[in-house]
């Protein structure tokens, strides 16, 4: 799976998220054209979809002459590859760097520290 999307392919893909059930090409164009506050013609939203299909986020299925959509990926299964990649392409796969950097070399308070040393024990 191509982890690079783009800020409106995340959009269009929390929109899956959030629908929880597969969505047809007109179900999506109307949500983006009205509450999503889009001014999309329809080769604009079938250009996003074909890319999230072919980099593996969503999967096409036909029913009843209607094609839908749905993503092939969780949020959080997104947000931890996006986390993973941030950590090896920009910190050299460190957890350490990223840390030091997040926090910006400055003391957590105890409560961080505790709440971090008991995900680590679980680890």
């Amino acid at each position: 799976m191509d982890n690079i999307i783009s800020n409106t392919e995340l959009c269009v893909l929390q929109y899956f998220w959030k629908s929880n059930e597969p969505q047809s090409f007109s179900q999506i164009f109307e949500y983006f054209n009205t509450t999503g506050g889009k001014d999309w013609k329809k080769q604009t939203l079938n250009t996003f979809l074909l890319r999230l299909t072919k980099k593996g986020y969503l999967k096409k299925e036909y029913q009843n002459h209607k094609r839908l959509y749905s993503p092939t990926i969780t949020l959080e299964e997104y947000n931890r590859q996006y986390a993973r990649q941030v950590v090896d392409e920009s910190f050299h796969s460190s957890l350490t760097s990223f840390i030091s950097a997040f926090t910006g070399n400055q003391k957590i308070s105890a409560e961080e520290k505790e709440e971090l040393m008991e995900y680590l024990k679980g680890l």
